[in-house]
């Protein structure tokens, strides 16, 4: 019997059919993405290690400068400083503008 109304209603069912298989695709395909995504990350973040830190300034009016560079040098450990500037900025184009972030790296 229930053979017998799959036959008869043959465009229902190959449709039935049909949104399985693409809702199981897109099942996979979300799943693969995200994954990738997460590899991704945790591969940007193991390339900093164990012995990178990063320091950021804390208040308003808190800022590094030159010597507070030259210092961190200094310390024993340090293989490298580099200094940047984060800030928010407005980016125009073709009559569109968005506000984003910009960090800017001393040379």
């Amino acid at each position: 019997m229930a053979v017998q109304g799959l036959w008869e209603r043959k465009t229902r069912t190959v449709l039935t059919v049909l949104g399985i298989f693409i809702a199981a695709a897109l099942i996979t395909s979300l799943v693969s993405i995200s994954q990738g995504q997460a590899d991704a990350v945790e591969s940007e973040l193991s390339k900093l290690g164990p012995t990178t830190i990063v320091v950021r300034e804390r208040g308003a009016n808190a800022t590094f400068n030159d010597k507070d560079v030259r210092d961190i040098e200094r310390m024993p450990g340090v293989a490298k400083v580099i200094p940047t500037v984060v800030g928010a900025g407005t980016v125009e184009r073709a009559g569109e503008s968005e506000q984003v972030t910009l960090i800017g790296v001393d040379p």
